[in-house]
């Protein structure tokens, strides 16, 4: 075993032989992802955000992008004795 969910926003996993807990948190979905401006120096870009000229620009929330992306990591911190008992038990 290598990895151990605890629930939906906590994973125990271990790395080389080190047991190391990551918990996770989710993006609020009307949050601003990225601000996508105009750039005469990257046409593919815009083109495939439809910006046609200088001052253009596009908003991204985290509603539209793929699911796995409104996670994020919050903290990663190695486990505590408690915690190591609680997996190996």
């Amino acid at each position: 075993m290598t990895e151990l969910k605890l629930d939906a926003k906590a994973i125990c996993r271990l790395i080389g032989e080190t047991w190391y807990r990551f918990d996770y948190a989710t993006r609020d979905p009307n949050e601003i992802a990225e601000v996508v401006r105009f750039h005469e120096n990257k046409p593919k870009r815009n083109l495939e955000h439809g910006l046609a000229a200088p001052g253009d620009r596009r908003i991204i929330r985290y509603r539209d992008l793929p699911a796995g992306n409104a996670r994020y990591l919050v903290r990663r911190r190695q486990c505590t004795r408690q915690e190591l008992a609680e997996i190996e038990g």
